[in-house]
């Protein structure tokens, strides 16, 4: 079943709202955001530019423009970029038949710069994961090729 989110990008007064279908968990849209943005050096235009040229193995985009924010979501991002340049990105988790918005709301009251993004939410995040994959790991019940470990983010 796919991890469905939202990415609400806001600049000034123009907002752009992107929807992702696939992997919306921090260890991947929460980690693919803050590569992308580092990427662009914090430069909007390109980070935007690279979220909708990036596309998976299958041709498909993996993150589209949308006009709202989606019924079925499971995650939201919120990224501001300040008039002087300053980006923050905040994430929330959107329980089943939760109020969408107020999720964006939370992801947006959330936002903090990217280095204190990463410390105090992403990382965190990674290393549940890396937990969880370990433990799948030494259970014989689960045979899975695909259970990874993810290398914590430098906070800088």
């Amino acid at each position: 079943m796919s991890t469905r989110t939202n990415v609400i990008v806001s600049m000034g007064e123009t907002k752009i709202i992107l929807y992702r279908h696939h992997d919306g968990y921090p260890i991947s849209t929460g980690v693919d955001l803050v590569d992308k943005l580092r990427s662009a050096s914090e430069r909007t235009e390109q980070f935007v530019i690279d979220l909708l040229t990036d596309k998976y193995e299958s041709g498909r985009r993996i993150y589209e423009i949308t006009s709202g924010i989606h019924g079925d979501i499971e995650w939201a991002y919120f990224i501001n970029v300040g008039e002087f340049g300053e980006t923050t990105i905040g994430a929330s988790k959107i329980d089943i038949g939760a109020d969408r918005e107020c999720g964006v709301l939370r992801a947006k009251k959330a936002a903090a710069p990217i280095s204190q993004f990463v410390t105090d939410f992403l990382n965190p995040q990674i290393t549940k994961w890396n937990a969880r994959m370990a433990a799948l790991a030494n259970d014989p019940r689960h045979v899975h090729d695909a259970l990874s470990m993810i290398d914590l983010l430098e906070t800088t």
